[in-house]
């Protein structure tokens, strides 16, 4: 396919020099060699990334059961480098739910005989995701990236994959003695998070609302510094991220670091998490509609102030790995991310952004940006991976506090009082204690493709069962 689209920019450029009567022979043929090269970085170089599933789920309890089916494919493509430029561009393809409740169903889960017909559902999306220029600057010692356009958001606060903003970013990396130290800044004029896309949808009304929920962006320039490195031959590794998003959050910052120790065949590593954000007291979104529809009584019930921490010792030996934390909050909320987890490493499946894709998690427009909430997660993560492609793992998570939990359907009557917000609607919420316990297992059919299945029981102020089966390959 290459060598077919290289043959047919040759012949292009050949066509446009000999229809060029101010082209002479000596100019083409000098140019010749040169044109030939570039184009053939182009096309010799492109790079292609991404990922496609599909996802099965089944979720049961005493209010019933639903099913859901989910299909998603993110196909990035990078043209080879011509004196430092490459562009890049993707497409998106999403369709189905991955949180059914009670009464799902999957019996129009095929949409149309011809393919995909959308049906006014605000999760279902095929069209252009990224499409971005760069410029690479390199030295011995100092590589730079240069992006501008539309692309995805990769900073700890965000989901990689899905968080699209339109502006610039500058990634530098340095070689120091025994390490790499990065550096990051980037401001976006435009931007939306799929957890804040979410959020916007449950406060509009009617099929078309929520479809113009889907196709907003929110104007509060977001900028983003970093600082991130790998020392000490690799054992030592640590992000320092600070954002701040204009007349929505004054200071948004996420820190880690995370040290491993080798002993023979046993690793040791020791993670230390911590996450902060401060809203605006004059807060407003900035969308075509100044955001009254969306944000008018929400922001009487924000909290303020929001943080997290996290604790982890992980350890390996051979093909058996293990991990054990505690995370907690402070401030009156702990919303602290554009995403459910971002860059936070804990345990489960399920409790920290798979409940209703809305609300649960560590997202700053979720259950955690109520003024009054808070949430404490104990959690122990097992795996084992066999000399053939097969892997099990087990995750067991303790949540507790006032979590501000979404009500599902599903669990039939709560055990405990619960609350609904004047501007959630229907919503009801709860502060639940809980386990989540998740067995799971993955095969691997080659590198890149995989089958995989987890079971999530929850047993506590929360009863309910999920599963999910899926197939995934990565480009």
């Amino acid at each position: 396919m290459r060598k077919i689209l290289y043959i047919a920019l040759l012949n292009i450029i050949n066509i446009n020099a000999f229809a060029n009567p101010e082209s002479t022979q000596t100019n083409t043929i000098d140019s010749a060699p040169k044109k030939d090269s570039e184009f053939k970085n182009i096309i010799n170089d492109i790079k292609i990334s991404g990922f496609g599933f599909a996802r099965y789920f089944y979720v049961g309890g005493e209010g019933g059961y639903g099913l859901s089916q989910q299909y998603r494919i993110k196909l990035d493509v990078t043209t080879g480098k011509v004196k430092g430029f490459s562009v890049t561009g993707g497409i998106f393809f999403s369709q189905g739910s991955s949180t059914p409740d009670s009464g799902a169903r999957t019996h129009s889960a095929v949409q149309g005989s011809r393919g995909t017909a959308y049906n006014d559902n605000f999760s279902d999306r095929f069209n252009i995701g990224q499409i971005y220029g760069s410029k690479e600057f390199k030295t011995n010692s100092i590589s730079i990236n240069i992006d501008g356009g539309k692309m995805n958001l990769d900073t700890p606060f965000n989901d990689k994959a899905l968080d699209l903003g339109t502006g610039g970013r500058i990634n530098m990396k340095q070689k120091v003695n025994r390490g790499e130290v990065g550096y990051h800044l980037s401001f976006f004029d435009s931007w939306m998070s799929d957890h804040a896309a979410y959020n916007m949808r449950r406060l509009v009304d009617g099929d078309t609302g929520q479809m113009n929920a889907g196709s907003l962006g929110i104007g509060n320039n977001l900028t983003t510094f970093g600082l991130k490195g790998k020392l000490l031959d690799d054992t030592l590794h640590f992000r320092l991220y600070a954002a701040n998003m204009f007349r929505l959050f004054d200071l948004m910052t996420f820190g880690d670091i995370d040290y491993g120790l080798k002993l023979g065949n046993h690793k040791l590593t020791i993670l230390a998490q911590v996450a902060f954000a401060m809203m605006t007291t004059d807060r407003a979104y900035l969308l075509l509609d100044n955001g009254n529809r969306f944000m008018s009584q929400e922001f009487g019930n924000t909290a303020k102030t929001r943080g997290i921490y996290n604790i982890q010792l992980a350890y390996k030996i051979h093909n058996f790995s293990a991990k054990i934390g505690y995370l907690g909050s402070f401030g009156s909320g702990y919303g602290v991310l554009l995403d459910y987890k971002g860059g936070i490493d804990t345990a489960g499946k399920v409790w920290n952004g798979n409940f209703t894709a809305t609300y649960e998690g560590l997202g700053a427009f979720g259950s955690g940006s109520f003024r009054g909430t808070n949430i404490n997660v104990a959690y122990l993560q097992l795996g084992y991976k066999f000399k053939f492609p097969l892997k099990l793992g087990l995750d067991v998570a303790y949540i507790f506090g006032n979590t501000n939990m979404p009500v599902l359907n599903v669990m039939a009557n709560p055990t405990i009082p619960t609350h609904t917000y004047a501007s959630r609607g229907s919503q009801t919420f709860m502060h639940a204690d809980f386990f989540e316990i998740t067995p799971s297992i993955t095969y691997n059919f080659t590198k890149k493709f995989e089958v995989s299945i987890f079971g999530a029981g929850f047993i506590g102020d929360i009863q309910f069962f999920k599963t999910r089966a899926e197939l995934k390959y990565t480009f």
